[in-house]
């Protein structure tokens, strides 16, 4: 069986488990786990169970995954009532956002705050 890296996010939810997400896996998978090595394991064996009833496995597209950090000023708004309408505030401010991107593309994924 050929070897693929898969470049995969874990994310630590509010209940205290984890989500395993691979960026460029096939139908939207993803695994969880109360830790994140039983996360990635899930990934790991849907991987391999896929592989064995099909013989191939589709081989990831993103490689050599960066992560950057882009400065990006936002401008919050309220709704005083549902369906009201917005009020902008007058203040922005600057946050941090993260994209990954492939250091191979000069572009970068929209970054949505």
């Amino acid at each position: 069986m050929p070897t693929y890296r898969y470049p995969t996010l874990i994310v630590h939810d509010a209940a205290g488990t984890f989500t395993a997400l691979p960026i460029d896996a096939p139908d939207g998978l993803a695994g969880f786990g109360a830790t994140p090595a039983a996360a990635l394991a899930q990934v790991r064996e849907f991987l391999g169970w896929v592989f064995r009833r099909t013989g191939i496995l589709p081989e990831p597209d993103f490689r050599e995954a960066q992560l950057a950090t882009l400065k990006v000023m936002i401008r919050p708004s309220t709704a005083s009532a549902p369906g009201s309408t917005r009020v902008r505030n007058r203040c922005s401010s600057a946050c941090r956002a993260f994209t990954a991107g492939s250091p191979a593309s000069n572009s970068s994924p929209p970054c949505h705050c």
